[in-house]
């Protein structure tokens, strides 16, 4: 018997959140960035004090200039947001971060074509924090020094799926991703929502670090 799992994640715009409704198999994500408002095919929220969401029937997702939520069932929710200096779920204990993530990350940029992303260390004390402030759920927060974040629930072995599977398979058509998205993908219902991806190829970063802390990835861009 096949299981379905939904997840959660939501998104965020200078310093606001938005929840989103996003049915990925076990694992959800939220998508933030510190951008002018954008209209993306989900949803849009404004980067100011009047956001905008949209709930469908099924757990969506909206997007404010790179940012998404998505909602989920008895299983793994996935978050990310973007905002400048302002101020989803697996048992994974609070604690440090991992630093093999960056061998993903560089190794799907590369892939892609891009530039590698410098790994930083008050970014990364930033997306760590953002995890253990979260009490577990898709909770938004930029710190300054960040301006770009991106949650989702996970754990210390599944980071590739998150970063590839939930975040850039939104856009399975990226070069470089090749047929990736058919495998690291499952499990995830994208909702139609790029918001993540889009942040996580933008160029106007050159900085990355990633934390996680109660069953909570967080990676926040620079």
């Amino acid at each position: 018997m096949v299981r379905l799992k939904l997840f959660l994640a939501t998104i965020a715009i200078s310093g606001f959140a938005l929840p989103v409704l996003a049915c990925p198999a076990g694992k959800v994500h939220t998508v933030i960035t510190n951008t002018t408002v954008t209209r993306l095919p989900t949803g849009v929220i404004p980067s100011n004090p009047q956001l905008s969401t949209q709930r469908p029937k099924r757990p969506k997702t909206s997007l404010i200039k790179a940012i998404s939520t998505a909602t989920p069932t008895p299983a793994l929710p996935i978050t990310t947001r973007r905002a400048p200096p302002i101020s989803s779920p697996t048992d994974v204990p609070s604690g440090g971060s991992n630093s093999s993530y960056m061998a993903i990350v560089d190794k799907w940029r590369a892939a892609m074509g891009l530039t590698s992303l410098k790994q930083d260390s008050r970014v990364e004390s930033n997306a760590l924090k953002t995890s253990e402030n979260s009490g577990g759920s898709l909770k938004h927060k930029i710190f300054p020094g960040s301006s770009a974040q991106v949650m989702a629930p996970g754990n210390p072995d599944n980071f590739e799926s998150v970063f590839v599977g939930g975040w850039l398979c939104e856009i399975p058509t990226l070069p470089g991703l090749g047929d990736a998205c058919r495998t690291l993908s499952k499990g995830w219902n994208h909702a139609g929502q790029t918001g993540h991806a889009e942040i996580l190829t933008s160029k106007q970063y050159s900085k990355i670090g990633c934390g996680l802390a109660l069953g909570i990835w967080t990676c926040d861009l620079a």
